[in-house]
């Protein structure tokens, strides 16, 4: 049993540390302001890979530009969550789309193995 604490906490004392919810908000943030620019290239490299398993890119991209011009963006609220393989970062949002408003809820995960911080959720309320 010491022997498996002693190692877990080598493996916790080697793996860097995971972002402070500032730069998580900051990587929202910019995530956002891409795609208020429309530049959809730049949208699309903040998510996981995972987060196409069951839909295209290029579905995902049509379901957001349908959404129309982004206006303006609020958080609502941060959870943040430590997790054994990483850290969670769930971001509730307020948006304006075209003169709507629309809720948002963003899951961005910093992983323990790769060491990035990525959008794995993505739900959008009609």
């Amino acid at each position: 049993m010491l022997t498996a604490g002693v190692s877990l906490l080598l493996v916790n004392a080697c793996s860097p540390p995971p972002p402070a919810d500032k730069a998580a908000a900051n990587t929202v943030k910019a995530f956002y302001q891409a795609l208020k620019n429309k530049d959809y290239g730049a949208v699309m490299n903040y998510y996981a890979d995972d987060f196409f398993k069951n839909q295209s890119k290029d579905a995902w991209l049509e379901v957001l530009k349908k959404r129309g011009d982004l206006q303006k963006v609020d958080v609502g609220h941060l959870q943040a969550d430590t997790r054994f393989s990483g850290k969670f970062y769930i971001f509730q949002m307020h948006t304006v789309y075209s003169g709507e408003p629309k809720r948002e809820t963003l899951t961005l995960v910093w992983s323990i193995e790769d060491n990035k911080l990525k959008i794995v959720g993505h739900m959008l309320d009609q």
